[in-house]
């Protein structure tokens, strides 16, 4: 049955996306990577997935993925028109957790981008930023931010390029 849901999930990404689908998943069973072409084969993190994607994209981290970011930069997205889906609900929703170091952060730098459905958790007190948009037309769809240690001092921080960002439906 994961060959003919990954099947359905392919064809129903295709009606709206042409590019390729990859799946992430850090709690898949054996713990091995693979080459992300599906469940059984998932990469182990977003960082995987992202040194192999290409414009249109997308994305699919299963619930419960922790992505762990140690430290600045720990998440690049840099290619452009790439879609992260999360998949779950509520604290099973994909989990990106900024700890270690106040300086934690992803960036974001590839234009038209779009995020939906993620937890971003501060694992670390004082966050300084550890969201950082760098691109015009990005979009982050139904997001939850949960501080987990501390508060952050900024947590969305944007440059002059990201223009049309859109921001809906974030607690």
């Amino acid at each position: 049955t994961t060959d003919l849901q990954s099947s359905l999930e392919k064809a129903l990404l295709a009606q709206r996306h042409y590019g390729n689908v990859w799946y992430v998943n850090s709690g898949k069973v054996g713990g091995v990577a693979g080459n992300g072409d599906s469940w059984g084969g998932a990469f182990l993190t977003m960082v995987a997935a992202q040194a192999v994607v290409k414009a249109d994209d997308v994305v699919i981290v299963a619930p419960g993925h922790v992505e762990t970011i140690t430290a600045a930069a720990g998440l690049i997205c840099s290619v452009a028109g790439v879609t992260w889906i999360g998949l779950g609900n509520g604290n099973r929703r994909p989990q990106i957790n900024f700890t270690t170091a106040v300086g934690a952060d992803m960036d974001v730098t590839g234009a038209n981008q779009t995020f939906q459905n993620f937890r971003l958790t501060g694992g670390f007190d004082a966050l300084t930023g550890p969201l950082n948009l760098a691109a015009a037309g990005l979009s982050f769809l139904d997001i939850v931010t949960e501080d987990v240690t501390g508060q952050a001092t900024d947590f969305i921080v944007t440059t002059d390029d990201c223009d049309r960002l859109l921001i809906s439906g974030w607690e």
